[in-house]
């Protein structure tokens, strides 16, 4: 990527910028973590920095055409609230628990913290068996991913920017400065600021220059399913080391990340 700064806002980025339509493999995205995901914007983290991005996310994303304009095609994300439930059990858990609540009540998110009888009565199809207390957040968002991700595109694109389908196979150092990015087609890309938004691949692009980073793809498993009686609305439902549960169009979502595999492709 060359002289690309911030993405929002969009009037920002200079024009005539060249994007690398991927980065290290698979230019048609079929691989890449995104199309794959929910679009979740979560403000149920451990971080104060992950809170404040959600917060800024779910400003953006509320007034979208005001942030993101200027393509031929206005995509929306359909932005919805959806809530949050984290489960725990146990006086750790729990504790951990009550410390993120406050923490993220101090950055301005609405969190109560439920016990047990309260969660069934709230939500009575589930048992909530082994969960002591959760906290819950109606504050959590979901939006569509692919059409934000092409209107960011468009917009991007009626600005200038030109997206370039190719890959990252080497980067040109000129002391500690990267100076350009050798492309799969030959190609040879100067830059003054490259991004390094590669995802699951980022660990590669950083290795081109010898900088190692701890960023490692994760299997996991996710079921779409249907339920034979209907279910009174609910939020994602998160519990560590047990699968998660949210709604998707017209059934649910469940997935699990085991921990304990080898990190990587398989």
């Amino acid at each position: 990527m060359r002289r690309l700064y911030r993405i929002s806002p969009l009037s920002d980025v200079n024009h005539g910028e060249d994007l690398s339509e991927r980065t290290r493999q698979h230019p048609e995205k079929r691989a890449a973590a995104t199309p794959r995901a929910v679009g979740a914007i979560r403000m149920q983290h451990s971080l104060l920095e992950d809170v404040q991005m959600s917060l800024c996310g779910a400003q953006v994303y509320s007034a979208f055409s005001e942030h993101v304009h200027g393509g031929k095609v206005a995509f929306d994300p359909q932005f919805r609230c959806c809530g949050e439930l984290y489960q725990a059990k146990g006086a750790e858990g729990i504790a951990a628990l009550e410390t993120d609540a406050r923490m993220q009540r101090k950055a301005g998110v609405e969190v109560q913290v439920l016990g047990a009888d309260e969660l069934r009565r709230r939500y009575p199809s589930f048992r909530f068996a082994g969960v002591e207390c959760g906290a819950l957040s109606l504050a959590d968002r979901e939006i569509d991913h692919h059409a934000a991700l092409m209107r960011f595109r468009g917009a991007a694109e009626g600005l200038g920017a030109v997206y370039v389908n190719d890959r990252v196979v080497g980067l040109n150092l000129s002391g500690t400065m990267l100076s350009a990015a050798h492309l799969e087609s030959g190609d040879l890309l100067r830059v003054d600021t490259l991004v390094n938004a590669a995802n699951c691949w980022a660990q590669e692009i950083c290795a081109m220059i010898g900088v190692p980073v701890p960023i490692e793809p994760m299997g996991r498993q996710q079921f779409h399913y249907g339920t034979r009686e209907p279910v009174e609305p609910i939020p994602a439902m998160r519990r560590r080391g047990a699968p998660g549960v949210r709604r998707l169009q017209d059934g649910y979502l469940s997935g699990y990340t085991n921990r304990e595999q080898p990190r990587g492709f398989n």
